[in-house]
Order: structure tokens, then sequence, then C-alpha cells
């Protein structure tokens, strides 16, 4: 039967039938996705509950969502964000990225359409609900308990367009575990997981949906903060500028508040009616009024107009998502100059991990295996093996291509599209230059053993990094320290101190497939 509210809103609990073995005008074979879906739709659940709640614990990352549904507001909450949705009104709180501070926003609605407030509560639909298929129907008193499983070949893609990507591993099959009401097939709970080929299963969340919620009193509080009279400043939004297609729209936003522009499809927001100069939110005064414009651009060409953020970058470049996108990758990091420093090869694909340096050390792991060959001062070769006992998941296997110390702390100071030069020959990149300030650079300095003394009294860490521009998977990284000079390339004079290179798709190193060798 469905599930009444949780102890944490409501301090009664007063169930909805009585009848311990509940009568249901289903039979186990007239149920399908098809139909289970068109029964957890919001608006349905609505017409027959006052209000519907979900609850999301992820465990990837031991984090939590809740969402609300009721009427004509919708309420949601994850661990960056709590905002609500009305026809005519989208506001709440924003956590910003890498500071751990919340801002206020409300959104810009370029178009003359209201909010669609059951679009923002998923109960059932979901990719993985849309391409599974049941492979096992059972009942008890009060539910039908089903098995649905993504066809293996289509696993990985699904993945993708839920954000889970970095999750995936080569030859999983994406499998939910649901719990049905007997009486109207609302939905009770759900338990995703990610089966493997020996039949393992990795948990990916657990999903619980209440009914007849009291409504958060959040709610009301954010709604009334929106509405505020007075400190207010305006946003005008031109879609189309200059063509036939011209329209305006204004929203008032409290001063000191963001705003969030709700486009159509495809739109991004640029500083000029010919889209040129792209802009990134939060860049401009919370005090002032703002004009801004808006067109149809591809992403490729708004990033390379410069609208990107770190957090894209660093996401894309997580390894998980590269591994799932390319199959392998290759990085090599060398320290300058060359003549002082020493080089580091890491190359990792679904099944082995592999990492050397310029010492001799050298390390392999794959699902049996742990072995590691090193050299002593003298020369002297050490070889070391043993039986791996915990497993091989390669997305845990390496931290992604940016280093987390470095990009909480940087920020963006320059984005273009990369010019072909001898030295970096990428047709189709985009430069991105970041800085971090001088007192945070001192603290990774010295957290990190990356040479404090270098800095100096106003050095800073500089990146510039090359991505490709669909996918924001790194090429490169040059890594600099900068000493503020107003004559010097983004104000900066500065020493290169590491290059990093990343080949994707890579065949395994030689010296891994050699080392493999001496465990046979």
């Amino acid at each position: 039967m469905p599930q009444e509210t949780p102890p944490a809103e409501q301090e009664e609990e007063s169930p909805l039938f009585e009848s311990t073995l509940l009568e249901s005008p289903y039979q186990e074979t007239d149920l399908t996705p098809t139909l289970c879906l068109e029964a957890n739709r919001p608006e349905t659940l609505v017409s027959h509950y006052d209000s519907v709640s979900v609850e999301i614990h992820y465990a990837s990352d031991d984090t939590s969502e809740r969402y609300y549904l009721a009427g004509d507001r919708a309420y949601l909450k994850t661990p960056f964000s709590e905002t609500v949705m009305t026809p005519d009104d989208f506001c709440g709180f924003e956590e910003a990225p890498g500071e751990g501070s919340r801002y206020f926003f409300r959104a810009v609605n370029a178009s003359d359409e209201p909010y669609r407030i059951f679009g923002e509560v998923h109960v059932m639909d979901t990719e993985t609900a849309r391409e599974g298929h049941f492979i096992e129907v059972k009942r008890d008193d009060t539910s039908f308990l089903i098995t649905s499983e993504v066809s293996r070949e289509r696993t990985k893609e699904v993945l993708e367009k839920e954000d889970l990507l970095h999750l995936y591993e080569e030859g999983d099959v994406a499998v939910c575990h649901y719990v049905f009401g007997v009486q109207d097939l609302a939905l009770n709970e759900v338990r995703m997981v990610l089966r493997e080929e020996d039949g393992t299963e990795r948990d990916i969340y657990d999903k619980r949906v209440f009914y007849n919620s009291a409504e958060p009193s959040a709610v009301e509080e954010i709604l009334k903060r929106a509405r505020k009279e007075g400190d207010q400043r305006t946003i005008t939004l031109t879609l189309d500028a200059g063509t036939d297609r011209e329209r305006t729209f204004e929203q008032s936003v409290g001063k000191g508040d963001h705003f969030m522009p709700l486009l159509p499809e495809n739109y991004r927001l640029f500083l000029d009616p010919a889209g040129e100069h792209a802009y990134v939110n939060g860049t401009s005064d919370l005090n002032e009024d703002l004009k801004l414009y808006s067109r149809e651009a591809t992403l490729t060409e708004f990033r390379e107009a410069g609208g990107l953020t770190l957090e894209e970058v660093v996401a894309a470049n997580r390894t998980g998502t590269l591994l799932a996108r390319y199959g392998s990758f290759l990085r090599v990091l060398k320290t300058l100059p060359e003549d002082q420093g020493y080089q580091t090869d890491l190359y990792l694909d679904a099944s082995v991990y592999y990492a050397s340096d310029s010492n001799g050390l050298k390390f392999v792991k794959n699902a049996d295996t742990i072995c590691m060959l090193s050299q002593d001062a003298t020369g002297a070769e050490r070889f070391v093996r043993n039986e791996n006992t915990g497993g091989f998941h390669p997305s845990e296997e390496a931290y992604g291509l940016l280093l987390p110390v470095i990009t909480e702390r940087e920020h963006i100071i320059r984005v273009q599209k990369h010019k072909r030069t001898e030295e970096e020959p990428y047709d189709h990149a985009i430069l991105i230059v970041t800085a971090v300030s001088h007192e945070d650079s001192l603290a990774v300095a010295e957290s990190n053993d990356l040479g404090a003394e270098l800095l100096g009294e106003d050095g800073q860490f500089i990146e510039y990094y090359l991505v490709n521009p669909d996918t924001l998977a790194l090429y490169q990284d040059r890594s600099l320290i900068g000493h503020p000079d107003p004559a010097g390339p983004d104000g900066y004079s500065l020493t290169e101190i590491s290059l990093t290179r990343v080949t994707y798709q890579a065949d395994p190193p030689d010296d891994m497939e050699t080392l493999l060798k001496r465990t046979e």
C-alpha cells in the first residue's frame, strides 16, 4: 500500500488501508513498465493524494535529496540547493561552487509559458525505468515486488543520460528493484543497482515515496523572501536581438541576490546583442540592474566564447567518466626543467591500472594481481607480487585528471579558442587559464610538498588547461608559478613547473605488458 509521511514530518501515521491482504485490480501478468510509469506520473499521483514526497539516498557519495509536490507547488532539496517552484515563480538557495556558502536566487523565465512544476519531480519516470524490462514480478499482502533490467548494450547510454556515467564499469547492467502498492500501483520504493558480470550488485541509490505529507516550512519562507518589496533590481533579457523573433523579458530580483535564466533549448546568455562574449552567471554586480542577450548557440560555440565553469571541467575529467567515454587513457606528467625534473606515467582501462616514474618504480594492478618493481640506490631491482583480494574497480583506482587541491581554490581568468602551435598541436581545443590566490597557493604548496619556496612573497599557481570543447576532456595542463607583472601574459611573469599531456584510447605501455608477464 502507499506509504504515509515518515515520522520526521508527521507525528502520527494513519494507514490508508486497514486490511492485511489487499485486493488488487491487477494481476502480476498485467504489469508492464508502461502501465507503472503511467500510474506514477506526478499529475496522476497528485490527483489521488494531497501530496507526494520523494526521498533519495545515493550510496556512491552518501548524499540525499528530497522532492515534495502538492497542488500548485514543488519543493526540491539537495546537498547543494533548496528551491521552490510555482506556476509563476522559481526561487531558492544554491551553494556557491567550491565555497561552501549559499546564495539566494530568483529565476528569469524567458518564456510566455508558466513553469512546469510537474516536470520537476520524478517519482518513477527516469531513463532507467523507461529503458528497463520486467524480469520478475511477485506480490505480497500489500505490494507488487518487481525487478526491472536494462540491457547490457543500453546500460552505458542510460547512465550517461542520468549523469551517472562516472559509476559505470564495462559489463555492468542497470537493475531496479521496485515496490508498488497493489491497489493503484503507486510507487513505494525503488533500489537501483549496477550488476556486474559475476552477479555482484553495487548500490547506486535507494528511493522511498510517501503520500499525504505536511508541506515543509521552508516553502513559504523561500517564497516570502523572493517576493519581498523594496531593495529590488531589474534583470532584462532580450532573445534573438535584431531579428523578427526579438522579444524581451524582465524580472525583479532582490539586491544582493542572484538570478537564474530559464532559456529555450540550446539558447545561451551573452553580454552583447551579437552573442560574441558569453555571460558567466555570478560575475555581475549583484546590486545593479542588468541587461543581457540570448540566442541559439551550440555548447561548443558558447564555450569558445568563454561560457563554462571549472565545475563542468572537473566533472568531465572524473576517472569513471573518461573511461566510459574513451575506454582508456595515458597521462604523462613531466616536472620542469627537464634536466632536474622527473616523469610519471599513468595508464588506466577497464581491466588494469599501471603507474611508473623515472626513478624506476613500476606498479600494476588488475582483478587478480598487484605487483611492483622498484630499484634501490645501487640500481638493484626488487620485484613484489601479491594476490589482489580487494577487487578491481577502475573508477576508484585514480583521481580524475584535475587535482581537487588545485581546482577547489582556483578561478578562471581567461577562456578562448586555442590556436594550434608546433608545441601544442591541437586543432580542436579550448584554452582555460586559471589562478589560485597567493594565500591559497601557499597552503596548497605546504600541505602537498609542491615547493612553497618558489612562490616567494607574491607567487601564485597558474594553470593553462587545453580541453576538448565538446566533452571538456583534458588534453594538456601546463602548471606555472606566476608573479604579478602588468607587462606579462594575463598580468604575470610565468615560470613553468610541470607539463601534463593525456592520450585517449591509448595502447597499454610496453613496460606494463613486460611486468605482467613476470606474474605468469
